[in-house]
């Protein structure tokens, strides 16, 4: 006879980020994201460079990732309530949503510009001071690489998924810009030059905005965040357990809600199976901090299958299916 198991509540072991520190750097990023995409626009107005003008657009995007953000870790990180029992963190995933079409709107923008420029064969002579140009644009690079490197080790330490994710967006921003620099070089001696490296820009954009709507949606869509056999194996190591299947995993890669079964002996008493339940709970929070509840469901029947997957065998083709 199965019998599902009483609720649990978030895992002991699962640390949550201090958000305080999280948002102060955040605000940190964001300040220096408007400076380095302003000093990027300055120079692009000036020098008419669509390849900077892509670039500060880019860096005004990431300022934009920077204040949804900051919200979505603020909402995000709420208890879980009446109308939301398994938290606000996919909250944090429509945000990201959000940014992925920030970029194909920026894209698109500058691909205006790119075929405006390009039909009308506008003409132009860049200022004396082109040198003054590179070193803005360089000092641009310098603060995103700073950016890039303090996000990603605060976000280490600080346990922040979202964190570290922004700061490999940040690298990107970094290529970007070595781009910029690179039309600012040739594109006195070379005006087709600009033109070119701006769709190198758009490409990027493009990419990444992809990357992230990719990423996200998945995870909206309770795509599969863990694979079954290591758990499977983790629990059948508990005395008692006979057999692990039905092994189902959703929700945040650090806040992920796990659901599987047990096999336990027909004779062990309630008390014992609850028992059993609390050690397995025990072992997968210590062997997998990034569990934040589990739904363990017992019976006394081996399954149909064995496989640590799904009750049904359709259900097992996702990207951990791999145990025949």
């Amino acid at each position: 006879m199965m019998r599902p198991s009483a609720p649990i509540s978030a895992s002991p072991s699962a640390a949550q980020p201090p958000v305080r520190q999280v948002l102060w750097v955040l605000g940190v990023t964001l300040v220096l994201n408007l400076l380095s995409a302003t000093l990027k626009l300055l120079v692009s107005v000036l020098s008419r460079n669509l390849t900077v003008f892509s670039d500060a657009m880019h860096g005004y995007v990431d300022a934009a990732n920077n204040v949804m953000g900051i919200v979505a870790i603020t909402v995000s990180w709420r208890p879980p309530d009446a109308n939301h029992p398994y938290g606000h963190r996919k909250f944090e995933a429509m945000a990201a949503l959000g940014i992925a079409a920030l970029m194909t709107l920026t894209s698109w923008e500058i691909a205006r510009a790119v075929l405006h420029r390009w039909l009308t064969h506008e003409r132009r002579d860049l200022p004396i001071n082109s040198a003054a140009f590179l070193l803005t644009v360089f000092f641009g690079l310098l603060i995103n690489i700073f950016v890039s490197q303090y996000e990603l080790r605060r976000g280490r330490r600080l346990g922040s998924t979202f964190l570290v994710a922004d700061a490999m967006h940040t690298r990107s921003d970094i290529l970007v810009t070595l781009v910029s620099l690179s039309s600012l070089l040739f594109a006195p001696a070379y005006p087709l030059a600009d033109t070119v490296f701006s769709l190198v820009v758009i490409g990027f954009i493009l990419h990444t905005g992809w990357a992230v709507l990719r990423d996200n949606v998945l995870l909206l869509t309770d795509a599969v965040q863990m694979d079954p056999v290591p758990i499977r194996q983790v629990c059948e190591s508990i005395e008692g357990v006979i057999n692990c299947h039905a092994i189902r995993s959703r929700g945040m890669p650090d806040a992920i809600q796990l659901d599987l079964h047990i096999v336990v002996p027909p004779e062990v008493t309630a008390a014992q199976t609850h028992d059993i339940e609390a050690r397995v709970r025990a072992a997968l929070y210590e062997a997998f901090p990034q569990i934040a509840d589990v739904a363990i469901h017992h019976q006394t029947e081996m399954p149909v299958t064995a496989r640590p997957f799904s009750r049904t065998p359709h259900a097992s083709g996702g990207r951990f299916a791999t145990e025949k």
